[in-house]
């Protein structure tokens, strides 16, 4: 699914046509953050609407008390109101259920008005879902264009300077091939290129990134926004936050949201490591993540892949998360695609 709050925080024309088609009961961009995180409060400190469904099903399934304090409770909770107190259990229970149906009602009312205005917003937004899923998160071909002719720019004015004979060496024991780094996940395995055309020299690390200018101020807006060259001169937002631990060597200031937000399969994000290089960062679930690096000129010339399996994984309420195998790529120019499947060797 398109982390459609990521895209709400960055792109002011988007911003502006969700909001002007929304007319839901939530402010709009916690709506957004509802679509894919509902049971998670919003980064503006709202409470998630879903924060009643437990007590209620609680009071509706469960075995109620003498004066059926549980159905009343919850269904203040949730905004409803019980009818009056008399009635012996089995009407108790009656009522209770209903609070709850008219409470799952109203939480898919939420989520249809919203995805209505996203809908109204972004024509065609709205992606299939299946068991492999492909995220195209921005670019358009006069990002590629500009970004053919403007590499030397790039590399100059994103991460002030270059790589070059002047540069200084990284001194990095796990700089490999291709000019990349790669570094496993914390218990599944992973693997990371930058790009599939072969080697490339990459012994020297950029200077110092500068992340608030952008080299291509002419670009339309939300053209290229997720590229190299660009996602790092928008400031950070609640959505861009990683899963914590961090990666080793990493710099918190510098993620950038490239899909789905935390704690979630295939949450991706590009960073900038110590030895200033662009990372490209796949998390299979919040302890479970695959990362590659490469220096600016190799990444403005073939973009940065990951593949990434977890392993089999109880959360902190003891359910088991099965294995995911998630491949991600990030072209120069900003497009994105992440392809999600069962691993075949599971049980």
């Amino acid at each position: 699914m398109s982390d459609w709050y990521a895209r709400f925080e960055r792109d002011a024309a988007f911003r502006e046509a969700v909001a002007e088609a929304y007319a839901g009961r939530h402010d709009v961009g916690d709506a957004l953050w509802w679509l894919e995180h509902p049971e998670l409060d919003a980064p503006s400190g709202t409470a998630s609407p879903l924060a009643p469904l437990a007590g209620l099903q609680r009071a509706a399934y469960g075995r109620p008390d003498a004066g059926g304090s549980a159905v009343r409770g919850e269904a203040g909770g949730a905004g409803g109101r019980v009818p009056g107190e008399a009635g012996g259990a089995g009407e108790r229970e009656g009522r209770a259920l209903e609070v709850l149906q008219a409470f799952e009602a109203m939480i898919e009312r939420d989520r249809r008005d919203t995805l209505e205005a996203v809908d109204a917003a972004v024509p065609d937004a709205r992606p299939e879902h299946g068991r492999r899923r492909t995220f195209v998160v921005a670019g358009a071909i006069v990002a590629a264009v500009c970004l053919a002719g403007g590499l030397a720019l790039a590399a100059a004015a994103v991460f002030g300077g270059g790589a070059g004979p002047g540069s200084s060496s990284a001194g990095s024991a796990s700089q490999g091939e291709a000019g990349s780094t790669s570094a496993p996940d914390r218990s599944g395995t992973s693997y990371g290129t930058a790009g599939e055309n072969g080697a490339a020299d990459s012994s020297t690390a950029a200077a110092a990134p500068a992340l608030t200018a952008s080299p291509f101020p002419n670009f339309p807006p939300g053209i290229g926004a997720d590229s190299y060259a660009a996602i790092f001169s928008q400031p950070q937002s609640a959505a861009d936050l990683p899963p914590e631990p961090l990666p080793v060597d990493l710099r918190p200031a510098s993620f950038r949201s490239l899909s789905s937000g935390q704690y979630t399969a295939g949450a991706v994000y590009a960073a900038v490591n110590t030895a200033n290089e662009v990372c490209l960062v796949v998390y299979g679930n919040a302890t479970d993540y695959g990362t590659t690096c490469a220096n600016v000129a190799v990444v403005a010339a073939r973009g940065l892949q990951v593949s990434l399996t977890t392993t089999d994984h109880r959360d902190q309420t003891g359910l088991l998360v099965p294995a995911v195998a998630l491949s991600a790529r990030w072209e120069p120019d900003g497009n994105f695609t992440l392809d999600q499947s069962t691993p075949y060797d599971r049980d």
